[in-house]
């Protein structure tokens, strides 16, 4: 091989470097008004189908309240191959939180809740 057939790739490397595989809790909640659980995040609604929600404005806190029946003011769980979503936009209009940008972070246990701060 002469000199002048020699190659300088440049390697594809996005500016957004993919953390590695994440194994944390999380949860995310989109101005769409979906609430998202990641894969270990599903873990802690324990195969429950369906949820209720609470809101404490004075923390800033979502609660979410697993429960295995439908019953009045329940929102659906549904659960995918990467994790569960709860479609709950009528709930965060009711309070006037649906979030502008996509809010993401590490869920909390408190009682029977699921919590996440907004």
């Amino acid at each position: 091989m002469s000199e002048e057939n020699s190659f300088s790739f440049t390697l594809f490397q996005p500016h957004r470097a993919r953390a590695p595989k994440n194994d944390e809790p999380v949860i995310e909640v989109r101005p769409n008004g979906r609430i998202v659980f990641n894969k270990k995040a599903t873990q802690l609604l324990e195969n429950n189908h369906f949820c209720m929600l609470g809101y404490d404005p004075e923390k800033q806190a979502l609660g979410i309240l697993p429960l295995e029946q439908l019953q009045p003011n329940t929102f659906p769980v549904r659960y995918a191959a990467k994790g569960a979503y709860i479609g709950a936009k009528k709930f965060f209009k009711h309070f006037e939180i649906l979030p502008g940008q996509l809010v993401e972070d590490t869920p909390f246990k408190t009682g029977e809740f699921i919590g996440i701060n907004l």
